[in-house]
């Protein structure tokens, strides 16, 4: 189940890198604060990994203040698992 997860957090997040940022952020906006971050985190994932910078800053510059602070918030009260 996890694997399927992960797997699908993946695609969501080669969708979400297609998009123009404004709909990237509208799409993003939709989801549950911890599906935000996990998305997030595999397109940082998928920037690193293909050495291109990630769009992630310019989408929280995009959304609503509060709801920008609260996902940052909450992805620093959890860090992602290090390799």
């Amino acid at each position: 189940e996890t694997d399927a997860r992960d797997a699908n957090i993946m695609q969501i997040a080669k969708y979400i890198n297609g998009m123009t940022p404004e709909k990237a952020v509208d799409n993003l906006l939709q989801m549950d604060d911890q599906d935000i971050i996990d998305v997030l985190r595999a397109v940082e994932d998928i920037a690193k990994k293909t050495n291109k910078p990630s769009s992630v800053a310019y989408w929280f510059s995009l959304m609503p203040a509060k709801r920008a602070a609260d996902i940052q918030r909450k992805m620093a009260n959890k860090p992602a698992s290090l390799p």
